[in-house]
């Protein structure tokens, strides 16, 4: 491992140097990504539905960047990045993942030697904004935030996608009770959600998509949609029926459905992790035990990375199975060709 690299970049972190030449650089390829993602229609359907969130969380800030959001990268723009630095960019807030050829005794002591110097600073613990909004009882998705249907226009295929807020999962990664939320609604089986709507002719696809932050855990049901499931006729159909087999996993839950198939599913995964195959490259490995260490205790990087379920508890998955079986909690999103703004 060359000292000189990790010296390098040991130094990003240590004394940022923050020219306004290399910021301005570094700010179009910013705009780029922006640029790159805006024919994305998954992307702005998701961008879309985040910014429904009440205007003061954080879900609904802009999250990526454009040179006007930035200010063209400007003295307040370097102002700003010294400042984000400053209070984020500590020691106590930062991990070190490296992977080599070398020994452990001596990796470490190429570790202390060139990360030693980055500066503890006065940032404290990761902010949990699921908590703070929790304490002044201020709902992330609150009245006039939840329940929208918002309509967009595409020259693709069209699709709808159902958002569900739930309370914040991230935390609760022993139990993974998302899993199971996804493992009963991707069930493609006869008479299944999918399977009952594709013999319909409304959709050519499902899919589903997790966000969990410690704000909140976004829950996505996406569909493809045929020209007739575009029509609203079509959509309702659609919600509706989507909004019957939620509601008939919530009603099963006081049954025994909900704890075997959890058990099964936590067995499943076991195996899984046990057998486990090698990253696809270094960078790879070193990228996700990156995020791990940030999310997770040290001892539960490996497991709760890879969705190891140490406890069942078959309670916080009827709650969550109860949330999305209310229909005043999902905003639906329909991007569909024709679409007239005006």
């Amino acid at each position: 491992m060359c000292s000189s690299i990790l010296d390098r970049f040991a130094q990003f972190f240590i004394a940022p140097l923050f020219k306004g030449d290399l910021v301005a650089r570094e700010l179009n390829a910013v705009n780029s990504e922006h640029e790159k993602n805006k024919p994305d229609a998954g992307r702005r359907m998701w961008e879309v539905l985040r910014g429904t969130a009440s205007p003061d969380s954080v879900l609904s800030r802009f999250y990526t960047g454009t040179t006007e959001s930035l200010h063209h990268g400007d003295n307040t723009t370097i102002a700003a990045l010294r400042k984000y630095h400053d209070e984020n960019y500590c020691a106590p807030r930062m991990s070190l993942v490296m992977v080599s050829n070398q020994t452990t005794s001596a990796q470490l002591e190429m570790a202390r030697r060139h990360f030693s110097a980055v500066p503890r600073g006065t940032c404290g613990p990761r902010r949990d904004f699921g908590k703070e909004r929790a304490a002044v009882a201020k709902p992330v998705f609150g009245q006039g935030h939840i329940g929208q249907f918002v309509r967009m226009g595409t020259d693709s295929t069209p699709s709808l996608w159902m958002m569900f807020p739930l309370p914040p999962t991230l935390s609760f990664y022993k139990e993974a009770p998302l899993q199971y939320l996804e493992y009963a609604l991707a069930y493609a089986g006869p008479q299944s959600l999918r399977s009952v709507l594709k013999n319909k002719g409304l959709v050519t696809g499902m899919g589903l998509q997790a966000d969990e932050t410690t704000a909140a855990t976004l829950l996505f049901v996406m569909f493809d949609l045929t020209p007739e499931g575009a029509k609203d006729e079509g959509v309702q159909q659609i919600t509706e029926r989507t909004f019957a087999e939620l509601g008939m996993l919530a009603a099963e839950q006081s049954g025994s459905d909900v704890p075997s198939v959890y058990e099964s599913l936590k067995k499943m995964n076991q195996v899984n992790f046990d057998y486990l195959e090698a990253p696809d490259s270094v960078m790879d490995a070193v990228s996700g035990l990156a995020a791990g260490v940030s999310n997770y205790p040290i001892q539960d990087v490996l497991t709760a990375s890879n969705g190891v379920i140490d406890k069942v508890d078959v309670n916080m998955v009827r709650g969550l199975l109860n949330a999305v079986a209310d229909p005043r909690n999902v905003t639906l999103a329909l991007d569909a060709p024709g679409f007239n703004a005006d």
